[in-house]
């Protein structure tokens, strides 16, 4: 026997117990550092998801600016056209109210305006009048002419009118060389005055046209009432042209008021 003989086992079993502790260490250390790299590969990875996202969200905020951008522009183009066919609508109801070729307000507006001021005028129950004013002789002047000349004298007639009319009276041309006109707070007198004005205007300033003077005279139908629930516009336009067709028996060139006791009134 010997000492190493005696404590072999003792030896071996802390031989063992190192050799096993190296291992063990070791095995701990491979594991942290497989660990450390599967942390480092996750933080690698978060970080690119993070960049793709962003990069995503980027893409995302690009798509929906362009989107943005093409529908504030497509409604701009939808609105734009919208306000044009708007305007383009007004002023085509502006141009079926007015005649063509005088400029003035046609016979449509008449019947619609008559309703209306014939209904203010009951309502307030002050005076309307009614003037239907024609040409005198103007076949002859197309004749004589030509129709380019007629339709200028047709102008000319309506410029002269106009300058006469108050804001709140209606004028129009009621066809061919015919013209109407109602006088909105206007009395016989009131009415008469103006329809000699516009006689006399007329007749002391021909149409130039061309280096043509034709001479142009109004034969004009005048009708006053104050109107009551029988009062309706077919009587306002009836009794101006039974005075004015009386105008034109009476030598043309006139102002005549209606009469009942002289007019037939059928």
């Amino acid at each position: 026997n010997s000492l190493l003989t005696l404590h072999a086992q003792q030896i071996g079993s802390l031989l063992e117990l190192v050799i096993f502790s190296i291992a063990l260490g070791s095995r701990i250390r491979l594991a942290q550092h497989a660990q450390q790299l599967a942390q480092e590969q996750l933080y690698a990875n978060e970080h690119q998801l993070r960049l793709e996202q962003a990069k995503s969200l980027d893409l995302q905020q690009q798509i929906n600016e362009g989107l943005e951008a093409r529908v504030e522009e497509r409604t701009a183009s939808l609105q734009k056209a919208l306000q044009e066919l708007s305007s383009a609508n007004r002023q085509l109801a502006e141009l079926s109210r007015h005649d063509s070729l005088t400029g003035l307000l046609n016979r449509q507006v008449l019947n619609e305006e008559l309703e209306r001021m014939l209904a203010q005028a009951k309502r307030s129950q002050r005076p309307l009048a009614m003037l239907m004013m024609d040409l005198d002789h103007f076949k002859k002047v197309n004749d004589q002419h030509g129709h380019l000349v007629g339709d200028a004298c047709l102008q000319h007639t309506a410029l002269r009118m106009q300058q006469r009319m108050r804001s709140n009276d209606l004028l129009v041309r009621f066809g061919g060389e015919e013209f109407a006109a109602v006088l909105c707070d206007t009395d016989q007198s009131g009415a008469m005055d103006l329809a000699e004005q516009l006689r006399a205007d007329l007749a002391s300033h021909p149409c130039m046209h061309q280096g043509l003077r034709i001479d142009l005279s109004l034969s004009i139908g005048v009708y006053t009432l104050i109107p009551d629930s029988g009062s309706d516009r077919e009587q306002l336009l009836r009794r101006a042209d039974q005075a004015l067709y009386q105008a034109k028996a009476a030598g043309r060139n006139k102002v005549i008021g209606y009469e009942a006791s002289a007019l037939d009134d059928v």
